[in-house]
């Protein structure tokens, strides 16, 4: 027996198969997240890494010109009916919607003959594992059961989400509110140069300091006196974004370039730390990140609304809990 939402969920789900074929995966991802919870802003921090360290595949779906081989002209469906396996029919109306509707979740979708005539032959090659899948009796169990009801849970909560949030919208002025409160968190990264003296003496630390104060030079003491692994290149550390500990990283920060730190205490001893050089720091421009912004500001609003609305059906719907259980 047929209906519409048979129908769409074959559609959407052949749609799946196909471009996963034809190197559409990241459409696919897109368009599921664009249906689950929201998420909330990254951090400006997060997001000025992420702008630094992400990059967009660009793979170009390949055109493939496989054809339904199931029916012949004496033996096609009639009428409207565009496909017919068992009793299971799909009519041209519902399929043509229900890729009108995919082609809205998914704008960059080229859909053309070729690729039309390549999602029919696999609703075809599903239905027919499908019914079999049946014919044995595998929808009969338990386990399965479980998983399909879940998965329709799962499917139902995405599409009150997307009703509930459609109606959202952020405005270039709030993004820009955004970006110029935030402005100092939107910077590239900064990497520090560093040189580490490591040893287990307070006071041999000290009297290190005192001769790189009166001009000693800062390599040769690492290798003469630091027993840490960066000793024999004189304490070269390359550049650093991140610290092994906190205490370094206060230290370097506050030092100008080419300045020595006091002598502090760390995991390993008693530590002399030297910037030679910093680098990174620079602010990024907003055309720059106004696009990831104002999606993730949508995010946010989205999980906000969400939320709220979770909230208004914990007031209406009862909900318990018995936590001596989740002890047990």
């Amino acid at each position: 027996m047929n209906n519409a939402k048979t129908s769409r969920n074959a559609l959407m789900m052949t749609l799946m198969g196909v471009l996963l074929v034809s190197g559409g995966c990241d459409k696919i991802t897109a368009w599921f997240d664009s249906l689950t919870a929201p998420k909330k802003p990254s951090s400006p921090v997060e997001v000025s890494k992420e702008l630094t360290t992400s990059s967009t595949p660009t793979t170009q779906p390949q055109k493939t010109t496989s054809t339904p081989q199931t029916t012949t002209e004496s033996s096609a469906p009639s009428g409207n009916v565009l496909v017919k396996v068992g009793d299971w029919t799909m009519t041209k109306e519902e399929f043509e919607a229900d890729l009108k509707q995919a082609q809205e979740a998914l704008p960059d979708l080229k859909v053309n003959v070729e690729t039309k005539k390549a999602i029919v032959e696999e609703l075809v090659r599903q239905q027919l594992l499908v019914q079999e899948a049946k014919r044995r009796g595998y929808d009969k169990d338990p386990q399965m059961q479980k998983a399909i009801e879940n998965m329709a849970n799962t499917l139902l909560m995405r599409r009150l989400i997307e009703d509930l949030t459609k109606d959202i919208t952020v405005t270039d002025e709030e993004v820009q509110q955004f970006y110029e409160q935030n402005k100092d968190a939107f910077k590239t990264p900064e990497e520090y140069k560093v040189r580490m003296i490591v040893v287990d003496d307070e006071a041999l630390a000290k009297q290190i300091l005192v001769e790189l104060y009166q001009g000693a030079d800062f390599a040769d003491k690492a290798r003469q006196y630091s027993k840490d692994k960066s000793a024999w290149q004189g304490g070269d550390l390359g550049y650093l974004s991140e610290f092994p500990f906190e205490k370094m990283a206060d230290a370097v920060k506050v030092l100008d370039k080419g300045a020595v730190s006091p002598v502090f205490k760390g995991p390993q001893g008693y530590y002399i730390v030297k910037l030679e050089d910093k680098r990174g720091g620079e602010p990024i421009a907003f055309d720059q990140v106004k696009d990831y912004l104002k999606s993730q500001i949508m995010l946010g609003k989205q999980q906000e609304a969400v939320m709220a609305f979770v909230e208004q059906l914990r007031q209406q719907i009862p909900v318990t809990v018995n936590e001596q259980l989740l002890e047990e």
